[in-house]
């Protein structure tokens, strides 16, 4: 059973809301928005958080308690005060598998997907946070990668081997893309026009690792070898957006890039990027929940 409660004060709520690592860095205008969409929870001991057949519709900050909380059947460590339950889940838009159940009578500020849509759409710096937060994440993750493996999506046939393209070759390139491949065609077109084409010669380096990520390239033809700092490496082949986590993250580049072949893209730099995902609310939205996904590994 639960039942809501008036315990804690705004000063506090923003400040449960700042220990969240995805928030630290967030104006207070903006977590204070956050902070007028929480509600209060009180889940009594025993009571489901989150249950595992029902999608997650909400997220939840400890204030008070423990919650114990299992994946697909796989138990993690409990948690208590400070920690957020089921917020990449949330923004993952995960159907169903996840389970959190209070330890003891626990006090939690509730954040549902509603609260979120609208935040984002209101105040596209928190959707900007959201991103940069996630990206930021998988980069660091990516960086340790084991040896096999790195960066880069799963290669996609070739769309132009010359790297002519036109609009709507542009577009389904960038449509092919797993990060921009269930978005809206407008959004995708905007995307497209904003796109500039480039090409390398073999052996042309794109770039180094430690540069800073102004953009990222879409290659449409070719392979890239992407060169990470332990000496791992792996090629990237059309279409993978080279560059895309650092960007939205913005950090340097953790990989060398090297064309591996004559290599044809398309590339889009970070500032119209981030202007487009704001006019189009459904892209940046469709990116978090990827990014995510991504995160968590499904």
């Amino acid at each position: 059973m639960t039942r809501d409660r008036q315990f804690v004060a705004p000063v506090e709520r923003l400040l449960q809301l700042r220990m969240l690592p995805a928030l630290d860095r967030l104006p207070p205008v903006f977590l204070g928005a956050i902070a007028q969409r929480t509600r209060e929870r009180l889940f009594r001991q025993g009571a489901l958080l989150l249950d595992p057949l029902r999608p997650v519709g909400a997220a939840y900050l400890v204030v008070e308690g423990r919650v114990a909380v299992g994946t697909d059947g796989e138990q993690r460590p409990a948690v208590g005060a400070g920690t957020a339950v089921g917020f990449l889940e949330l923004l993952a838009r995960i159907e169903r598998g996840i389970e959190a159940r209070a330890l003891s009578d626990t006090l939690t500020l509730e954040l549902d997907w509603d609260a979120h849509l609208d935040l984002c759409d209101d105040h596209f710096a928190i959707l900007h946070t959201y991103l940069q937060f996630l990206a930021g994440r998988l980069v660091s993750e990516m960086t340790v990668i084991p040896a096999g493996t790195g960066p880069g999506a799963t290669p996609a046939s070739r769309l132009a081997a010359d790297g002519t393209l036109d609009l709507v070759q542009r577009v389904l390139a960038l449509g092919n893309d797993a990060a921009f491949s269930t978005s809206s065609l407008d959004a995708i077109a905007e995307l497209a026009r904003h796109a500039v084409a480039v090409r390398y010669g073999a052996g042309d380096n794109l770039w180094s690792r430690g540069e800073a990520a102004a953009g990222f390239v879409l290659v449409t033809a070719g392979s890239v070898r992407c060169v990470l700092q332990d000496g791992q490496s792996r090629h990237a082949e059309p279409t993978v957006a080279l560059g895309l986590h650092e960007a939205l993250a913005g950090l340097p580049h953790w990989f060398d890039a090297t064309a591996a072949s004559p290599v044809s893209g398309l590339e889009i730099h970070v500032d119209p990027l981030l202007d487009i995902l704001e006019d189009h609310l459904e892209l940046g939205m469709d990116l978090m929940s990827k990014l995510a996904r991504q995160l968590l590994g499904v």
